[in-house]
């Protein structure tokens, strides 16, 4: 199964407001879409002042400072992410299993992802 497939897949699995492919369409008009046999990845840029729904909301998309990248949908290796062009921001926002989103520095997210934490 491929990363698309499994993200898909969620839809089945958990209680969504809108279809995988209205989420597609929405991050590929607003924002951006990672799709390739390693990870699957829907995002788009916010700002870290919005609500959290409207951060979740991919059809909520006014002009301002918009200052975090919110991952919306992530499957697989998520270093693609950051191999990916885009333009870093100092903010990254992610949901996971339907709990709240938590934001995180982009250079502290992307170092605990490449280099991992040390447990002390």
């Amino acid at each position: 199964m491929t990363p698309a497939e499994k993200a898909a897949q969620q839809y089945q699995i958990m209680e969504c407001d809108r279809t995988f492919l209205q989420d597609l369409e929405s991050h590929m008009l607003h924002g951006y879409v990672l799709s390739n046999d390693r990870c699957f990845i829907l995002c788009r840029y916010v700002s870290r002042n919005w609500s959290l729904d409207d951060m979740a909301d991919p059809d909520h998309n006014p002009p301002g400072n918009l200052d975090c990248i919110y991952m919306y949908l992530a499957v697989g290796d998520i270093k693609e992410f950051f191999t990916f062009p885009h333009q870093p921001v100092k903010w990254v926002a992610f949901s996971r299993r339907g709990k709240a989103p938590r934001i995180y520095s982009y250079d502290t997210l992307k170092q605990k992802i490449y280099h991992g934490t040390q447990q002390t």
